[in-house]
């Protein structure tokens, strides 16, 4: 069974490439707003209670039960790296509870925490099973100008490294992605060319949708919004702003302009 058969298999893209995020990246559309692709495991809301009372009558065999069994009669196994010290503080302790979820249905997960160095060696090696980071959040800015979680966009996808390499190298190195993955390079391609904003937001949802397919990336946590501590004396703030490496938070608010009173 190849890599990708085993992916198909089970529906779960973080036993090989895909690393899990820090937000439900595959809940938001281009716009910022939700849209049909919540449903990234393919199942919908008001089936999933169907599933689990199948289970529980003995109609349709267990998680543990249904997942493929490896040559030697060994169980699906993998590590899940993590830098460490974390960008956010939980990450390690996080996939501990998510460590123990997988357990209950007959998969091996093991978390390895490294320093960040090496896990940035080992990434651009294309060695980790399975990685954490924080995602876009959906952001439109942010989904078009770094689409890394939706496709194997550059080497910080944390997946598929070699796929990336392709498509940064106009295929001069790096593997040769499948058919659905150079489609969406190719819109990618285009969207860069299209001056109509109504143009790359189509263009854009299109890669959404096959990521959806795909299912490169396991959206975990959607974070809570943020907040700053301003003082009275401050004016010409705005009252809420985007936080993103991207949009260089408050760049693009014109800091040169706030001024203090009194």
């Amino acid at each position: 069974m190849s890599r990708r058969d085993l992916l198909r298999t089970t529906g779960s893209a973080l036993l090989v490439t895909a690393s899990l995020s820090g937000c439900d990246l595959l809940a938001t559309d281009p716009k910022g707003s939700a849209g049909d692709s919540r449903g990234s495991a393919r199942t919908k809301d008001k089936e999933a209670p169907d599933l689990a009372a199948q289970v529980k009558a003995g109609k349709l065999p267990s998680l543990a039960e249904r997942l493929p069994v490896l040559p030697g009669g060994r169980r699906i196994s993998f590590d899940v790296e993590v830098a460490s010290p974390a960008l956010v503080p939980y990450w390690t302790d996080a996939m501990q509870l998510v460590r123990t979820y997988w357990a209950k249905v007959g998969v091996e997960m093991r978390v390895k925490a490294e320093d960040r160095a090496l896990f940035y060696e080992r990434k651009e090696a294309n060695k980790p099973h399975a990685t954490v980071w924080t995602g876009a959040g959906g952001r439109e800015f942010d989904v078009m100008l770094d689409p890394r979680w939706f496709f194997p966009f550059s080497v910080e996808s944390n997946f598929a490294i070699p796929w990336a390499t392709w498509f940064t190298s106009n295929g001069e190195s790096g593997l040769r992605p499948p058919a659905t993955t150079r489609r969406q390079m190719e819109l990618y391609r285009e969207l860069r060319q299209t001056p109509d904003e109504g143009g790359r937001a189509e263009l854009m949802r299109q890669i959404l949708t096959m990521a959806r397919e795909e299912f490169y990336v396991i959206g975990t946590i959607l974070e809570e919004e943020g907040y700053g501590i301003m003082s009275d004396r401050m004016h010409n703030v705005p009252k809420s702003m985007p936080e993103s490496h991207l949009y260089n938070t408050p760049g693009p608010t014109n800091p040169e302009q706030y001024y203090i009173e009194g």
